[in-house]
């Protein structure tokens, strides 16, 4: 994988690094200037001036590989189809979900057994995922012992983070 898309504080000056993963529809460097505007906006990043003081952020946006254009293969229909959920989190976690998932914590997990295209569409997943931690290895041997590191992401992209 590689970055299509690189803002805010220099490598090696990062406290945070914000790793973008885009979703299908999404061409690379797409996201470019909203997270420009993140760290604008948060007058973290650069040092602008006028801009408050806060944690240097840089944000990167990855970029699939020229002959994958999806993490995974699936639509999201056919993703829930297979079990997966789909949980709106713009509200955060809401009491009744903390009290769902303690009196049945596994209840919403269900294996059964896979046919051929679920097996490609994970082989295909797996392989997304090892590339993506790959180029997070390489980010995080870039960074300074006290950064941290987020990641983020649209749709599927938001689903391999």
């Amino acid at each position: 994988l590689s970055i299509s898309a690189d803002v805010g504080a220099a490598q090696g000056e990062e406290e945070l690094l914000l790793v973008w993963l885009p979703g299908n529809s999404e061409t690379p460097g797409s996201s470019r200037d909203l997270l420009a505007a993140l760290c604008a906006e948060a007058g973290i990043g650069t040092g602008c001036e006028g801009c408050p003081e806060g944690p240097r952020l840089r944000a990167v946006e990855v970029a699939l590989p020229e002959e994958q254009s999806h993490w995974h293969r699936w639509t999201d229909e056919q993703a829930v189809s297979y079990g997966a959920q789909w949980f709106e989190m713009a509200g955060g976690v809401t009491q009744e979900d903390e009290e769902k998932a303690a009196k049945d914590p596994a209840k919403n997990i269900s294996f059964t057994k896979p046919n051929l295209e679920v097996l490609q569409g994970l082989e295909g997943l797996e392989v997304s995922c090892r590339r993506l931690l790959r180029l997070l290895e390489e980010l995080v041997a870039g960074l300074r012992p006290s950064a941290r590191l987020a990641l983020g992401g649209f749709a599927q992209g938001g689903a391999a983070a």
